[in-house]
């Protein structure tokens, strides 16, 4: 593993399941990895697909952030990315908790999307969470406003960024 890089693992909770026409979630026992766990599964044993669209928002925050999910050794209100990151987006603050290597990258309009579509999957009641097709639509937004500022501003994208244009 290269310094620097951060590598997503821990998939050993999740489910395959199976849905019908009728289905719209599952009922099952609660389990999961603290930090990624939908709230809303949490209080009524079911999943949903907007308990994936909660996950996958924890995943934006922890790919911006560089960091933990849980980091119990930081102050109480920012040992949870998730809600760190529900209040710094809030307050006009997510740079303060993105990846400092990010940082100097990053055009302002498209942090400010990628945090709105992370806050968005983040959201209490799953009901109020976007579709996986709409936050699909929100990144290759953000993507746009920042290929959009590096013509303009002349910033230099990062080799990353690059390569995932050849993906997405």
């Amino acid at each position: 593993m290269k310094i620097g890089f951060r590598m997503l693992s821990d998939f050993g909770m999740s489910k395959k399941g199976f849905k019908d026409q009728t289905q719209d979630h599952v009922t099952t026992m609660v389990k999961g990895t603290i930090g990624y766990l939908d709230p809303e599964y949490y209080r009524r044993k079911q999943l949903t697909e907007k308990s994936d669209v909660y996950s996958f928002g924890v995943v934006l925050l922890e790919v911006l952030c560089a960091r933990p999910v849980i980091n119990r050794r930081l102050p109480d209100e920012e040992v949870n990315l998730a809600e760190l990151g529900k209040s710094c987006f809030l307050k006009g603050t997510l740079h303060g908790i993105t990846d400092p290597n990010l940082n100097s990258e990053i055009a302002p309009k498209c942090l400010m999307k990628f945090g709105e579509v992370a806050y968005s999957c983040l959201k209490e009641e799953g009901i109020a969470r976007p579709t996986m097709d709409d936050v699909i639509w929100g990144l290759e937004f953000a993507l746009q406003l920042q290929e959009d500022a590096e013509k303009k501003g002349g910033m230099v994208s990062h080799p990353l960024v690059a390569e995932a244009r050849g993906v997405i």
